[in-house]
């Protein structure tokens, strides 16, 4: 190899004189293929306004679609929101009835009125007494309290105060 890169022999070589004719040679080949293409017809004919009647006729065979219509008030979730409803106004009345029972005096226990009268420091007469036990006012009047003995009336009391009721009264 040359140190300025001259006389490189390369696989490739063309013959002498190849340049010279070879515009000429290209000019005919173009004049050539000009002429076949000039000549060259297909046979069809489009008849005179055709495109302009064309366009009409594509347009009406042409199926238009429908414009998807998004409705402001949605039923699919109005079935869903009046489903949840009816399921918790039904359960609303499955968990809490509302019939109940009025309360009355007999619902009532005789310990829990008896606790109310000694701490509330109610005065009941004895008649108001048997009516609440269910004790005929006749009846009271057969039974005698003179014949207590001092041992039940102390029994008694040792059941129903405490020692601090006992400490203050002896104060």
């Amino acid at each position: 190899m040359n140190s300025n890169n001259k006389h490189i022999k390369t696989g490739f070589k063309t013959p002498d004189n190849y340049f010279d004719s070879f515009e000429e040679k290209l000019l005919n080949k173009l004049s050539i293929e000009t002429e076949v293409l000039i000549d060259n017809k297909t046979g069809y004919k489009i008849p005179k306004d055709y495109f302009d009647a064309f366009e009409k006729e594509l347009l009406s065979k042409v199926e238009k679609p429908e414009p998807k219509v998004i409705p402001l008030f949605n039923t699919r979730k109005l079935y869903y929101v009046a489903s949840v409803a009816a399921i918790l106004i039904f359960s609303l009345f499955i968990i809490n009835p509302t019939y109940s029972d009025p309360i009355t005096f007999d619902d009532l226990e005789y310990a829990s009125i008896e606790e109310y009268i000694n701490t509330e420091n109610i005065d009941i007469s004895a008649v108001e007494l048997a009516d609440l036990y269910g004790v005929e006012t006749n009846d009271l009047d057969h039974i005698s309290f003179l014949n207590i003995e001092d041992d039940h009336i102390l029994e008694y009391l040792s059941e129903e105060t405490t020692s601090d009721d006992y400490y203050d009264s002896e104060l």
